[in-house]
């Protein structure tokens, strides 16, 4: 079985499978575009991104996320 192309995420909640299986789904796309850091540099008029809002997407961002690891508040 090939599940792919599902909208937003091609498998959501518990599942089960017999036999063989390929899921397409991109754990890193947290924006669901099929592209993973898209929005890297200047960040869009949407911000998306941009964890630490200084206008731009970059390692700053993603050490932020990191540091953050865990369960939120």
């Amino acid at each position: 079985s090939v599940v792919c192309g599902n909208s937003p995420r091609n498998i959501s909640g518990p599942f089960l499978i017999e036999g063989s299986a390929t899921v397409c789904d991109c754990l890193a796309d947290v924006t669901f575009d099929g592209v993973v850091l898209a929005a890297w540099g200047a960040a869009g008029s949407n911000g998306a991104g941009d964890v630490n809002r200084d206008g731009f997407v970059n390692a700053n961002d993603l050490a932020a996320v990191l540091a953050s690891w865990g369960t939120c508040p």
